[in-house]
């Protein structure tokens, strides 16, 4: 009898249940409305879209809410498989995109009390932004402003309430989301500075089987042809204004 339970233990070694063989391990960004708890249960607009690819593509989506740099971090490792993001330098790295999902519009914000009009306005400005984020389309590089890496978008509009920064960029949809939602006082906040229209992307570990990174490209493909992505951002798309 001790035999035969020596064997079972040894195949499940050498054979894996197919369970776990057709798991998709997601790195979703711990940023509202993109990636949060709610209470105890994980949701945001790019976790429930990395789980309805991964359902889509037949695969079971095991999700885990990270800090950009942590999760970028994860799919070089190759102990996460794919990510939704805005395209940088290190991310093409380790990954291949998939191709555009999230339409996005990267802004400044800055006080009412001292406007930004231009992007001349931010130079020898101090602007946070997220740790680990490049917004290389915008050639933010190029204005001259002194950079502030920080964890998240309230830390950010909190210190610049406070005057601990002279401004706070990110995408549009983050900043307002948060502000709303935390009860921020939006008068406080000037109109917000645009500085380049952006696109999310999913990506995919280079380290992902070919066939299986065909079914999520298949996968992405449908749900954005099908307007299921669309109603993922109406669904967290609050009142801009």
């Amino acid at each position: 009898m001790m035999r035969y339970y020596l064997f079972f233990l040894l195949s499940l070694c050498l054979f894996p249940l197919s369970v776990s063989a057709e798991s998709l391990h997601i790195a979703t960004i711990d940023l509202p409305p993109y990636g949060f708890l709610d209470g105890k249960e994980a949701t945001g607009l790019c976790y429930e879209l990395g789980n309805a690819i991964a359902r889509e593509a037949g695969l079971e989506p095991e999700n885990q809410l990270l800090p950009l740099a942590r999760g970028m971090k994860n799919i070089a490792n190759g102990s996460a498989d794919m990510i939704i993001m805005l395209p940088n330098k290190e991310i093409s790295v380790s990954a291949d995109n998939l191709g555009p999902i999230l339409p996005s519009e990267i802004v400044v914000f800055g006080l009412a009390q001292t406007p930004l009009r231009t992007v001349k306005d931010l130079r020898g400005k101090v602007v946070a932004f997220v740790r680990g984020s490049r917004y290389f389309t915008c050639n933010f590089s190029e204005i001259g402003a002194i950079l502030y890496p920080l964890h998240g978008y309230e830390q950010g509009l909190k210190m610049l309430l406070n005057k601990r920064v002279d401004a706070v960029m990110g995408p549009k949809l983050g900043l307002y989301y948060t502000a709303q939602k935390t009860g921020l006082p939006r008068r406080a906040f000037g109109r917000p500075l645009t500085l380049c229209a952006a696109q999310g992307s999913v990506f995919l570990s280079k380290k992902v089987d070919s066939a299986v990174a065909a079914r999520i490209s298949a996968a992405v493909e449908h749900l954005v042809k099908t307007g299921r992505v669309q109603q993922l951002i109406d669904k967290y798309s609050l009142e801009q204004r």
